[in-house]
Parts: C-alpha cells; sequence; structure tokens
C-alpha cells in the first residue's frame, strides 16, 4: 500500500492506492486529510514559493470515484466532462451565480488521479501534498447567453503547464454544440512536502511521462496586489456558517467568491460604487481571479474589503481577511453597457 497525499483547489488528501489488481479495487476507501493552511504564500515565483502549512486536522473517508462523469481523451491527453445547471441553480435575474459555476465546473481529484497522475508499478506518487494557489476565469457575453434552464454545455480540463513545483490547468467550456470557447480558467497548484512543509519538486516519472508539458512556456498567473493605500470603497462582514463547510471542515475556494459577490451585492445597493449600482445581479460577470492566502472554517469572522478600480470601475478588488489575517484576494470585473467581448 503507498501513501499519497494530495490538494487540488483547496482540498488535501490522504489516498490509499492499492496495488492489488484492478478488479479487486472496486471502490476502496480513501482515507482523507484536512490541512489547516494558515500560513499565507507569498512570493511572485511559482517556483521560488516557500510554503509552510500545518495539518493534520481531521479524517473521514469516501469511495474514490469522480465527482461527476468524466471521459478521457488519450490523443490530446484532455477530461472531459458537462456542466448542467438544475432550475434551483438560478437567481431572480434568470442567471446562475458566478459562484456557483466555479463551483461545478471544478474536477476533483478522483477524477484526475485515474487518468493522469496513476503511478507507474513501484513508484513513488507523484506528490506529497499540493493545494490549489489561485484560479483565473474569463467569460464570453455568449456564456451567460447559454446558461438557461435545461442547457448542458461541454467542458474540458487539460494540463497547461508542470513546473518543478507547480502546475497549471486549463479548464475551456464551450457553447451547447461543443465548437465555441465561451469561458477559459487557469488553476495554478503547488507542491509541498508534508515533513518540512515546504515545496518540493514532483516525482521524477512525471517529467518522464509528460516531457513537452514540461517544456512548455511558463503560463502568467494570479499576483498579489501588494499594499492598497486607499480606504476600501465598500467593506462587508461575513460570518462562515456550519453550511458553508465542505467534507473537509473548510469552506473550499468558491465560497470566497461567494462572499466578495454578497460584498458587491451589497455596496451597489447602497451606492458604494459608480458604475456597479441598485441590483448588481443584473450585471454579468466578466473576469473572476483569486489567489488564496489561507482557510476558514466555521464560525470565523472574515472581514470583505472592497475596492472600486479607479481607471476601471467595473472592476471591483477584494480582500478577505480574518483579523489581521489574509484568507484571500479576489478580483470581479463585470460587463457594462460600454464592455468589449
Amino acid at each position: 500500500m503507498l501513501r499519497l497525499r494530495s490538494w487540488f483547489s483547496s482540498r488535501i488528501f490522504n489516498v490509499n492506492v492499492y496495488s492489488t489488481p484492478r478488479r479487486q479495487q472496486s471502490r476502496p476507501p480513501f482515507g482523507v486529510t484536512c490541512v489547516n493552511f494558515d500560513a499565507a504564500v507569498r512570493g511572485r515565483s511559482a517556483e521560488s514559493r516557500d510554503v509552510k502549512i500545518s495539518f493534520p486536522v481531521q479524517k473521514t473517508s469516501f469511495p474514490p470515484q469522480p465527482s461527476v462523469k468524466t471521459s478521457f481523451n488519450d490523443k490530446d491527453r484532455t477530461i472531459s466532462a458537462t456542466f448542467s445547471p438544475q432550475p434551483w441553480d438560478f437567481d431572480h435575474t434568470g442567471a446562475v451565480p458566478i459562484w456557483k459555476v466555479v463551483c461545478y465546473t471544478n474536477m476533483q481529484w478522483a477524477d484526475m488521479h485515474r487518468h493522469w497522475f496513476t503511478p507507474p508499478q513501484d513508484e513513488p506518487p507523484f506528490v506529497d501534498l499540493f493545494f490549489g494557489r489561485s484560479l483565473s476565469i474569463e467569460f464570453t457575453r455568449s456564456f451567460h447567453d447559454e446558461i438557461v434552464p435545461g442547457c448542458s454545455l461541454p467542458y474540458t480540463l487539460s494540463i497547461s503547464k508542470i513546473g518543478k513545483t507547480s502546475m497549471v490547468f486549463k479548464l475551456k467550456i464551450l457553447d451547447a454544440n461543443g465548437k465555441e470557447v465561451i469561458a477559459e480558467d487557469y488553476r495554478h497548484c503547488q507542491s509541498v512536502s508534508s515533513k518540512t512543509h515546504r515545496s518540493q519538486p514532483w516525482a521524477a516519472w512525471v517529467s518522464q511521462r509528460y516531457p513537452d508539458l514540461c517544456a512548455a512556456p511558463p503560463v502568467p498567473i494570479v499576483e498579489p496586489y501588494g499594499h492598497i493605500t486607499a480606504e476600501p470603497t465598500f467593506t462587508y462582514t461575513v460570518k462562515v456558517a456550519p453550511s458553508d463547510m465542505d467534507l473537509y471542515r473548510h469552506a473550499p475556494f468558491y465560497q470566497y467568491v461567494r462572499y466578495c459577490c454578497d460584498c458587491a451585492f451589497h455596496g451597489a445597493e447602497q451606492g458604494a460604487y459608480s458604475i456597479i449600482t441598485g441590483d448588481a445581479a443584473r450585471y454579468r460577470v466578466k473576469r473572476v481571479e483569486t489567489l488564496h492566502q489561507g482557510q476558514a472554517r466555521a464560525g470565523d469572522v472574515l472581514t470583505v474589503e472592497s475596492w472600486e478600480d479607479p481607471e476601471h470601475p467595473e472592476v471591483i478588488r477584494f480582500q478577505i481577511k480574518r483579523g489581521v489575517d489574509n484568507i484571500t484576494q479576489c478580483l470581479l470585473q463585470f460587463f457594462t453597457a460600454s464592455s468589449k467581448m
């Protein structure tokens, strides 16, 4: 039995990988370790970041089956699935809130491991631990036109770049005909050691299996804002509810997007912004960026500070804090009457 600990999109997994024949591996339980990611991750280079985290918090188990039905294309090494919002996902404007889109199109560890990261026989797992560091997703106007009750939109996930200690995944959402890309998402993940809590390289067989991805050019990733001297345009306070928790008892990354959306909506109602006013749900989202710096749990009181970009007022930046600790930074850009596609 091998031990593998991995985390994608703010989730840590401690996975039992069985060496028995495939027919004997019918739903073996996964041991799941939740990690408290309290230390902020700083630095500009994905390769030079020095990561420190504390563990563990809780263990549980679940069957290692994919979160959604997926298929795999061997030729271009992409995982495909379908996004089909349910009637209860739509809000009063007839749209699906953007944080739900981010949530529902997030493929989990079980989806990816069997397609990409199953180690060769007698080889170690590809990594000890890894976590979702950031995401950047951009939508076209047609994306919002495609989201209607009963729609079914295909999406694909691929690996864009493998660095020494980091990896970038690319997700594309297509129109109902599967021809036009209507949203594109880059998610940056980082590898760390469970012993030293610092960055560590992937297993050697990863570069042997994917030499082209290791040699691929760098992909732009979300960078920290730096210090913002201006006073926040609007500040919103939220207490993390028990219902916000995932299986591992911390708030998953899409909840932070929701907190920022709620902040923008309350601010718009109170006239805090110059362009985004009134019912902010009427404005469709063009771009979302998040950079994860810490973790929040049920009962934590978070302060969501927002700033309207003075040069681009359709852009609102957010910093989520627990006391003085930075938890997540986020950016929302909205379509306006003058916005380009």
